[in-house]
């Protein structure tokens, strides 16, 4: 136990680590809340590339019902922002450079909240939105509208996979 000089207080985490800790927390808590991992487990897709989509898309709506409180909002906003910037989605130059699931969750959030997608996130949707099919953008605003029902927004879910050409018809 080491002693400090008078008028020298412990330090603590940074703002930008608290922020980011009250956002994991707060990703965790919205998820234990409204995902139901049996739902999940049984309307899960086979494949590697449509699972992703699917587990991004749910993840997605848990936050979209989570956010109806604004400090829970403002966490899960600033997490997601981090998360492109460190991934380096600000410059992409191509489509291929992104993940086509963290687009959709972009995406799938933007219909559920109603609120702009994080700013390092406008690359990655500039690249893509030009590309999506219209059934594609009309499977996510319905999804949109069936949020609070696990069960139906995961059929719709294997709809937009289909649209995607990720699952087969």
């Amino acid at each position: 136990n080491r002693l400090r000089p008078w008028g020298q207080l412990p330090s603590s985490p940074s703002l930008p680590r608290r922020m980011a800790q009250a956002s994991r927390a707060d990703a965790h808590a919205v998820r234990m809340r409204y995902h139901d991992q049996g739902v999940h487990r049984a309307n899960r897709p086979s494949t590697q590339a449509a699972r992703d989509v699917f587990d991004a898309v749910e993840q997605a709506r848990c936050e979209s019902l989570g956010s109806t409180f604004a400090g829970v909002s403002a966490n899960l906003d600033a997490a997601l922002d981090e998360r492109y910037r460190a991934r380096g989605y600000t410059h992409i130059q191509h489509r291929e450079d992104v993940p086509l699931s963290e687009v959709l969750r972009v995406l799938a959030r933007e219909r559920m909240t109603g609120q702009d997608p994080p700013p390092a996130a406008k690359a990655m949707l500039d690249a893509w939105r030009p590309t999506l099919d219209a059934h594609v953008l009309r499977d996510l605003e319905e999804m949109a509208g069936q949020r609070r029902d696990q069960t139906t927004y995961a059929h719709t879910a294997h709809r937009l996979l289909r649209h995607l050409e990720l699952e087969a018809p």
